[in-house]
């Protein structure tokens, strides 16, 4: 897919997401994983995932990530 996108019920369920190794499999090269969580969850995502830009709008955050290649 070039683009996924995820609004998962805040809370641990994000970062359940970027732990997910089938994840970045689905992802086009290219791709984009868009993931919506809570502006107070502290993602963890950097063995997998480049995040590419983040954006906060009240309480919640929106992070665009690509694929991390190598």
């Amino acid at each position: 897919y070039s683009l996924i996108f995820a609004d998962p019920p805040y809370g641990e369920t994000a970062q359940e997401l970027l732990r997910d190794p089938t994840l970045p499999q689905l992802l086009a090269n290219d791709g984009l994983f868009v993931l919506e969580s809570a502006k107070r969850d502290a993602l963890d995502f950097t063995s997998t995932w480049e995040l590419v830009r983040g954006a906060v709008y009240g309480d919640t955050q929106v992070n665009f990530f690509r694929r991390k290649m190598g």
